[in-house]
């Protein structure tokens, strides 16, 4: 078990899970709303998603001022479980688009969050040192986040539907909120 608390696993699967929802949302937007039959202007949209990891400088001052980053994480990730896991499930509906636009922006706005809380985590939880000896562990989580919710999601939508594309990727999201609770080190005090 003491393996499972060391900083290079941690920090390739708090990063994976950085990079996961950003590539739900900012990669595969775009492909469901196409599979979904979405006007090229309203495909062009998919873009605004974006905007909180843009923003999110605005209210990152609260995830320090209130609570452990660590706590922010486990809660951040519940709540994109639970997100994600709705999308899956309106996307069988028959508003499965309009819900998809507010959705998305959900999923954005937590995950983006989840980001700042990460980030600080990391920058906590090490020394500058351990830092720069981790940061490949990082990147290379961050990438391979991208790539299989780009590929991997997508590949599963393309064969099984969306229901089961984005009910896996809630369980992927669930299986690093699991870990995370059990093994993620506790690394600061609580402020408030």
């Amino acid at each position: 078990m003491k393996l499972l608390r060391r900083p290079f696993i941690w920090c390739a699967t708090t990063y994976f899970a950085e990079g996961f929802p950003y590539s739900l949302v900012r990669q595969i937007s775009s492909v469901y709303f196409k599979d979904h039959h979405a006007s090229l202007p309203a495909i062009g949209m998919t873009s605004l998603f974006g905007l909180p990891w843009t923003l999110k400088f605005l209210w990152a001052p609260y995830l320090d001022r209130y609570g452990t980053k660590r706590k922010w994480i486990l809660i951040l990730e519940a709540l994109l479980c639970v997100v994600v896991l709705a999308f899956a499930v309106m996307s069988q509906t028959a508003v499965a688009l309009k819900a998809s636009m507010l959705l998305f922006m959900l999923i954005a706005f937590v995950a983006a969050t989840h980001d700042i809380a990460i980030d600080g985590y990391y920058l906590e939880a090490l020394d500058r040192k351990e830092q720069a000896r981790f940061v490949g562990y990082r990147v290379m989580a961050y990438r391979l986040a991208l790539i299989s919710g780009a590929g991997g999601i997508i590949a599963l939508s393309h064969f099984l539907g969306w229901l089961a594309a984005m009910g896996t990727a809630a369980l992927v999201l669930f299986l690093l909120l699991l870990y995370h609770a059990l093994f993620l080190p506790t690394a600061e005090k609580e402020t408030l």
